[in-house]
């Protein structure tokens, strides 16, 4: 059996430029009819469209890379249903991946930006605040918009709320807790130079710093609003 993956919310122009891009056993872009597909070598060793849908994933992903190298494009479509084909070419089933996302929250959090602050919630007041001062909008822009803090934006949190020296000065964490974290941190964003910026050996955890980063810049902003 063979298999071919659906490539879907791109807009017909891009695809038409983008699937000239690649052309090869590896990675191949093909227009059937209105839809786009993607078709891989690496395919032919699955079985099944489940082994599939994994392996276009990352294949898409080093697509993207590599058009947002090239071209400034981070993002040019996704994938949808993984068409099967008999031996002889026969379009055959399509199989549609079911995906849920988990959204973990603090609903404590979300009670505090529920506070009443005058006439408004504390939510609104910090929005306008950002809208209005550039050090509070550029505190935000920290966070990016992915799902996850990067160890490079936690360095960059850190360095923003004045390092270790202003951060342990204000009491909102001990000197312990940001030398670690930033020297991860930094170690993590100098991967070049592994022993140049070595890891501390107690060195906190991913989700560990971004917990730390984030109650951070809620200290800071508490003080600037």
């Amino acid at each position: 059996m063979k298999f071919a993956v659906q490539l879907i919310d791109g807009a017909k122009p891009l695809m038409e430029n983008v699937a000239s891009c690649f052309q090869g056993d590896f990675a191949r872009i093909r227009k059937d009819g209105d839809d786009w597909f993607l078709e891989s070598s690496t395919f032919n060793t699955c079985s099944n469209p489940g082994e599939v849908f994994p392996l276009a994933d990352e294949i898409l992903r080093l697509m993207h890379r590599l058009t947002a190298i090239h071209a400034r494009l981070f993002q040019f479509c996704n994938i949808g249903y993984v068409q099967t084909f008999s031996k002889t070419g026969v379009p055959g089933a399509r199989a549609w991946r079911a995906t849920q996302k988990v959204q973990v929250y603090s609903l404590e959090g979300l009670q505090e930006l529920q506070k009443p602050q005058g006439k408004q919630s504390i939510g609104s007041a910090l929005v306008a605040a950002a809208m209005a001062e550039e050090k509070m909008l550029e505190a935000l822009a920290l966070i990016g918009d992915g799902d996850e803090l990067h160890w490079a934006q936690i360095y960059n949190i850190l360095e923003f709320l004045g390092g270790e020296k202003t951060i342990v000065k204000k009491k909102w964490a001990t000197r312990g807790q940001v030398r670690n974290c930033r020297q991860t941190a930094n170690h993590f964003r100098h991967l070049g130079s592994p022993m140049k910026y070595p890891l501390p050996v107690d060195h906190p955890s991913q989700g560990h710093a971004t917990s730390l980063a984030f109650d951070l810049l809620k200290k800071w902003i508490s003080g600037s609003s």
